[in-house]
């Protein structure tokens, strides 16, 4: 295993003095099947560089960085491969880089003195992950690992702050992200307080299906990732989600909870809470 390299993670790495066509098109699209022709390994390159690509410009991290920054970030980052279960890193490690989803989940987590895990949060296809660790070249702060077939676009720290360091205005959409994950984390600890258990795990589940899409109202959460989430027991979790169950707004399965009625969920929270986005 190359040195450096998360917990059996697989890394793709770039062919030698080849590029991405900065355009799509006939002419794009001939240099692509000329790359091809050349060396077979080629279409893999050109599929990984892609993937890079598309997560960097699409990721809000980035939104409003130039072109020429993104290319200079694309060409230096690294995309990993995980299967299902692998380590991404443990807490207390020194975080050197800024991970961003590509496709799969990120399911972060402690671990308690028994060695059982308990979910804390999960990042889905374009979230950032360990931005604030990246940026101060601190320490994790949890466990990380993949949920399902995983990729990652992996994005060295240093060239993050090298050129917000050259350009504040860069730092704006960096901000902006670590608001919005900041944000997210709050509305937990602030329905602890102050929501029944109902409305908190309606809350919980929306939000995990506006990050996933709604496209996907499958969560594949278990009742005792749920209850460690919401730091309560599994007992509780389960009469509550029997109860959605009936009202018809979910439907509490063997791989997780299905959401049918989205808007029915969030309709239980108070109308001072905060809605998903």
């Amino acid at each position: 295993m190359e040195k450096g390299l998360p917990c059996r993670a697989r890394q793709h790495r770039d062919l030698p003095g080849m590029r991405y066509p900065r355009q799509a098109g006939h002419g794009a699209r001939a240099l692509v099947d000329k790359m091809r022709s050349v060396n077979p390994a080629s279409s893999e390159y050109v599929n990984k560089t892609s993937i890079q690509r598309l997560t960097i410009r699409n990721s809000a991290v980035f939104a409003t960085w130039p072109d020429e920054k993104i290319s200079q970030i694309v060409e230096h980052s690294v995309v990993v491969s995980m299967g299902d279960g692998e380590l991404l890193h443990v807490c207390g490690e020194v975080c050197p880089h800024l991970f961003l989803v590509a496709s799969g989940c990120i399911r972060l987590f402690s671990v308690a003195s028994d060695g059982r895990e308990f979910t804390t949060w999960l990042h889905f296809a374009g979230d950032p992950h360990a931005i604030g660790p990246a940026l101060l070249g601190s320490k994790y702060q949890n466990n990380a690992k993949s949920r399902g077939e995983t990729k990652l676009v992996r994005i060295e720290g240093a060239l993050i702050r090298e050129s917000i360091a050259r350009n504040g205005r860069l730092a704006f959409d960096v901000m902006a992200a670590m608001d919005r994950h900041r944000t997210a984390g709050s509305l937990l600890h602030e329905r602890a307080a102050t929501h029944s258990l109902e409305a908190r795990i309606a809350g919980l589940l929306g939000l995990i299906v506006a990050r996933q899409g709604r496209d996907r109202s499958l969560i594949e959460l278990s009742q005792d990732e749920i209850a460690g989430m919401l730091g309560t027991r599994r007992q509780v979790v389960n009469r509550a989600l029997r109860q959605l169950q009936e009202r018809g707004l979910v439907e509490v399965g063997y791989r997780g909870v299905c959401v049918l009625d989205a808007e029915g969920l969030a309709a239980l929270l108070p109308s001072t809470a905060m809605a998903w986005t």
